[in-house]
């Protein structure tokens, strides 16, 4: 902070030499007039009011860098807490991923086994034994019937 106070000081000086010259209590008396008559206590207290403004736009100025700062590094923090939500989510996906082509297979082999059975159901032979299964029953119900009908 001192260096910037010191860097002040030097620009003011700089501005006071424009303004009145090199040679100082000579050119200052010239330029009074020029300046509205302006006394070296007026530009000495303008030179401290410029000051202290400066010294409360440093501290103010800091002020937002350290916010500024903070803010960073709470960026910083949601920025790490979003690349470990990511590998987390990641593996997750992999494990997603890996079930449902785990799922794809074995319902394509589900199908296959679907096909057996359908090709199965519609055969000559299985319509056969389903007729005769079909015959037995009826017959073992006649049997029922007559048994206890009497």
């Amino acid at each position: 902070m001192t260096k910037r106070l010191r860097q002040i000081e030097r620009d003011q000086l700089e501005r006071v030499k424009r303004i009145y010259g090199v040679e100082g209590d000579e050119r200052l008396e010239e330029n009074k007039e020029l300046d509205g008559g302006e006394s070296n206590d007026q530009i000495l207290g303008q030179v401290q009011i410029h000051e202290e403004v400066s010294d409360q736009e440093v501290v103010h100025r800091k002020k937002e860098i350290d916010t500024i700062v903070k803010q960073m590094n709470d960026l910083a923090v949601l920025f790490r807490d979003v690349s470990t939500l990511v590998i987390a989510q990641g593996t997750l996906l992999d494990r997603i991923d890996f079930n449902v082509s785990d799922a794809c297979k074995h319902v394509a082999d589900g199908n296959k086994e679907l096909k057996k059975i359908i090709e199965a159901e519609n055969s000559p032979l299985a319509r056969q034994v389903m007729w005769c299964e079909a015959n037995l029953i009826v017959v073992c119900l006649f049997i029922l019937l007559l048994k206890y009908s009497h």
